[in-house]
């Protein structure tokens, strides 16, 4: 899960002075980024450093790299688009995130029809970017645009409408001290979103539905075999 906003950098901030606050810290938030982003003040040449570094120590850790995605999905971006797909080939990762076609049957307001119109706008520049360079994906995705709220009444409704093959689900479960939620507001609805992943009713109806959970290890290695 690459990171340009909300952390500590790995590179040296001297070596990306286009990328970090004056403390020397990555934007705190994604419209922050987007905003120097829109103005040009971002260093394309220095994104593909930081993440290039956020790779190598993964891979230096012995983890195996199955798929790339990004903080708050911004390499939704075209310019980034082509970034992290470079890095997934230099570093053979097979597959990326692709948000698109979400829906959501609970939530409305200005801030969801603005996320469904992102996802409009981006998701076509997205599949023909990834279709001609060979990255993977799974073919349907949910959570987008009920990030932060997913309860389990709304989990319940998601796999009640599952489309057929592999459906990717955005969520953020665990639990949170007040360390963690007095920086990031945003889930402060984690231990709710855990709850409903391990309520009864929804492994109930998942075992009904006789849908199964798979890594994006599993995924690719199924497909493989096609």
């Amino acid at each position: 899960h690459l990171a340009l906003t909300e952390t500590v950098s790995v590179t040296d901030a001297s070596r990306i002075p286009s990328l970090v606050d004056a403390d020397g810290r990555l934007y705190k938030g994604h419209a922050q980024f987007l905003a120097k982003f829109i103005s040009g003040a971002i260093d394309l040449g220095e994104v593909y450093v930081e993440w290039k570094s956020q790779l190598d120590k993964v891979s230096s850790s012995g983890i195996k790299i199955t798929n790339l995605s990004s903080h708050e999905h911004i390499h939704m971006l075209p310019e980034l688009l082509d970034i992290i797909i470079k890095l997934a080939k230099e570093y053979d990762v097979p597959a990326i995130r692709y948000p698109h076609a979400d829906r959501s049957s609970r939530r409305t307001g200005i801030k969801t029809v603005c996320k469904s119109l992102a996802l409009l706008y981006f998701e076509g520049n997205m599949a023909r970017a990834l279709r001609s360079s060979g990255m993977a994906a799974p073919e349907h995705f949910l959570g987008f645009l009920d990030s932060g709220n997913i309860t389990e009444e709304v989990l319940l409704d998601m796999i009640a409408n599952l489309e057929d093959r592999t459906t990717e689900l955005v969520c953020h479960p665990g639990f949170l001290g007040p360390e963690v939620l007095d920086r990031y507001r945003f889930h402060k609805n984690s231990e709710a979103e855990l709850f409903a992943l391990t309520s009864p009713r929804v492994k109930k109806l998942a075992g009904d539905k006789e849908i199964g959970l798979v890594s994006y290890a599993e995924l690719l290695s199924k497909n493989k075999t096609r």
